[in-house]
């Protein structure tokens, strides 16, 4: 077994089975760290990030006779509607300069509360694209992958 036991993101009861919000509501939850040995890093950190990616091909055709050709052309995009970063421990991601922390062995709770930008778009799905959010908690460690 390694340092680290225990390592989720833990949202109230009625949003674990369906975590289901709206633009401009209150996020809240739970970082929880269960270390069997003390842990050197720069922090923990979390984000919440939305998201939208496009992409799809045409074929155009030009020229006639010998000369024709046909050629795909790719269209893509990407637009970040939040990009929210909350500091539960340790320095703000990517600062290199001081010591860095150590947390020492045992069980921790880091909770945690944003509220969603009020002109969010919903969560949507199609084969050229997609608006996707989601939640990540990392352990940032110093010349190792987080």
């Amino acid at each position: 077994m390694g340092k680290l036991r225990i390592f989720a993101v833990q949202l109230p009861p009625p949003f674990q089975q369906n975590p289901v919000y709206w633009a401009g509501q209150i996020v809240q939850g739970t970082v929880i760290v269960d270390l069997a040995e003390p842990m050197k890093m720069r922090g923990i950190h979390l984000k919440c990030v939305g998201e939208a990616r496009v992409h799809w091909t045409e074929r155009h055709t030009t020229g006639s006779g010998d000369n024709r050709r046909t050629e795909t052309r790719h269209y893509r995009s990407h637009e970040t509607y939040c990009d929210l970063q909350l500091i539960l421990f340790g320095k703000p991601q990517g600062q290199m300069s001081g010591d860095n922390p150590v947390l020492p062995a045992g069980h921790y709770e880091y909770p945690f509360s944003f509220q969603l930008p009020p002109t969010l778009p919903f969560s949507y799905e199609s084969h050229i694209g997609k608006v996707r959010y989601y939640l990540e908690a990392t352990i940032d460690k110093p010349w190792k992958i987080d």
